[in-house]
């Protein structure tokens, strides 16, 4: 079977093909106020003058699927009473750019005799676009030549004023031409106006403060192809361009689209409303999309390393596939981090609003003291239910280790005093997924220890990294609790095959940096610049504006990479000012 192109493959290929004919491809144009355009084609004049004057224009949008039809791609629509035919991205930017040549761009692998197909392109020779095939040793062939507006609008009205001259009335049949041309223009401009214009790959520069989603990493999961949802991620990444809608409700989408079509359960909504109020404080970082961005790096990686011993292993001794357990835990592993910041938030607030004020003889409460009391309530809540044990039993599970009154000690610190959302999460995903009849309970086991351990602060614990805890949590000394696990040396180094959702959930979780809101990100303006998924090589680069905050993500990096072991996984981290840049193997030392 031929294999697709993916979005990345096509444009390289194409913009490589016009260079090389004297074009210079770029994709914002000044003459559509900087928008971006898939493929924008410019030939300049020769001309002594330093003003650059465009001698042809080509303007390129991308098909990479391997079925074509006009319905898909140009289908009438239905719109405030009228109807905008052949309704699609080329007549936009056709009607826009009425003098450059409109294509559309498919792979090689297309069947041209097909019914769909035929239709396709007969729709395109009425309107005047083009169509250019991408061969699989990157020439390009024009299946058919375009043709700039400006030139069909000529043609047919001097078709009109033949046929009416030397007939009476023959002003009023040009004038019926024009009108009729131009009622076609305003309804199409119109109806892409509002609801398509706004689209992601059209209007959105890559500096633009209302993205956060990656385009590199959108584009990059177009290249998927293996793994059991791979047509929902098409889909989602062929419509991203379109959608009108927030990056936050995108996400929130996608995910319970899946979550209904894999577990038949939904996904909970309550953490974005959480976020609006917690986004308040200039401590606070986004973790809501930043689980969404998290599950696509992970999907992309493992996708690339699909036909790896570890993931057959996986699916034959869980009965689920590897895939599904990284949708639910990838998904969910912050859920539980808006609760651990409220309850901060929930204690400063009381404190603030109810101290004495000097005059009405109220007693000042103190924050300890208040946080004391919640901290005595929840952990009465905690040890009366008989779920506790049970789903401590299940994390022992997942780690492969007896819970004992040291592993109890700690649990219960973490939920009750730390408020550890990892570890809140953990319990929370095993409540939710309990009655899932679609993850084998192996699986779901795995995915909420991998929920327990993506947190600096248990893993630290469990490898007994007593130094690197402190300098992690800044504090002088540990815990009791803290200082026995430690001494256990669980497990010192984790590999992709022993415990391999926990090993992609640490991973993918430090490196996703980008297109998070709060804690100085208007500062580090990290940005993810390059992402590699192969079989021999992980390689994630992330830019930060100064080497003061690359220093910090790298602090960060070395030690998730002596605790992870498999050096095909790298991080580099750089800044911009060019004074720092280190890539960072995990090589598990």
């Amino acid at each position: 079977m031929t294999q697709e192109y993916s979005l990345t493959d096509m444009v390289k290929k194409i913009k490589g093909y016009y260079r090389t004919q004297g074009y210079e491809p770029q994709d914002y144009t000044p003459r559509l106020y900087n928008v971006r355009l898939p493929i924008d084609c410019i030939k300049w004049k020769s001309q002594e003058t330093e003003e650059k004057v465009i001698d042809e224009e080509i303007v390129i949008d991308i098909i990479t699927e391997s079925h074509i039809s006009k319905d898909t791609y140009m289908p009438d629509k239905e719109f405030q009473g009228c109807k905008v035919l052949n309704a699609s991205s080329v007549k936009f930017f056709q009607y826009y750019l009425p003098r450059a040549k409109i294509y559309w761009a498919y792979g090689y692998y297309i069947n041209k005799d097909d019914e769909d197909f035929k239709g396709f392109k007969q729709a395109c020779i009425h309107n005047g676009i083009g169509l250019l095939e991408v061969s699989d040793n990157d020439d390009i062939n024009v299946e058919l030549e375009a043709i700039p507006l400006y030139k069909i609008l000529n043609s047919r009205l001097e078709e009109g004023i033949r046929a009416a001259r030397g007939k009476k009335g023959s002003i009023i049949a040009a004038s019926g031409i024009i009108a009729e041309h131009e009622d076609e223009y305003i309804q199409y401009l119109v109806y892409f106006g509002e609801p398509r214009f706004t689209r992601r790959a059209v209007t959105e520069r890559e500096d633009d403060s209302s993205r956060f989603l990656s385009m590199l990493l959108v584009n990059k999961l177009a290249d998927v192809k293996k793994i059991a949802y791979v047509e929902d991620l098409r889909n989602f990444t062929s419509n991203y361009r379109y959608l009108k809608d927030s990056d936050h409700l995108i996400a929130f989408n996608l995910i319970n689209d899946l979550w209904k079509k894999r577990f038949d359960i939904e996904y909970p909504d309550i953490q974005r409303d959480f976020e609006v109020v917690l986004r308040l404080s200039p401590k606070y970082r986004d973790h809501f999309l930043h689980q969404f961005q998290v599950f696509i790096l992970g999907v992309i990686i493992i996708d690339a390393l699909y036909d790896e011993d570890w993931v057959k292993e996986f699916e034959h001794i869980s009965g689920s596939k590897i895939e599904d357990a990284w949708l639910a835990c990838s998904a969910y592993h912050d859920y539980n981090f808006p609760v651990q910041q409220w309850d901060d938030w929930m204690t400063r607030f009381l404190t603030r609003n109810f101290h004495s004020d000097g005059l009405s003889g109220d007693r000042h409460i103190n924050q300890e003291e208040l946080k004391g009391q919640i901290v005595q309530l929840n952990l009465a809540e905690i040890v009366i239910r008989d779920e506790f044990m049970d789903k401590l039993k299940k994390l022992g599970e997942g780690l492969g280790c007896n819970i004992d009154d040291c592993f109890q000690r700690f649990f219960l610190r973490r939920i009750a005093i730390d408020k550890n959302h990892a570890i809140l999460g953990a319990f929370t995903f095993l409540e939710k997924f309990q009655e899932c009849k679609y993850l084998s309970s192996y699986a779901v086991n795995a995915a909420a220890t991998s929920i327990m351990l993506h947190d600096d602060s248990n893993w630290l614990c469990f490898r007994g990294d007593q130094k690197a805890l402190c300098e992690c949590c800044r504090k002088d000394k540990l815990s009791i609790e803290e200082l026995e696990l430690c001494k256990r040396k669980i497990f010192t180094r984790l590999s992709l095959d022993s415990m391999p959702l926990t090993f992609l959930l640490a991973f993918c979780d430090v490196a996703q940096e980008w297109g998070r809101q709060g804690r100085g990100y208007d500062i580090d303006e990290p940005r993810l610049d390059n992402l590699e998924a192969n079989a021999h090589r992980i390689h994630v680069h992330i830019s930060v504006s100064n080497h003061t905050s690359c220093k910090r993500k790298e602090e960060e990096v070395v030690r998730l990479g002596h605790f992870l072991k498999d050096a095909r996984f790298e991080i580099r981290v750089s800044s911009r000012d060019q004074l720092r840049d280190n890539t960072m193997k995990m090589s598990g030392n």
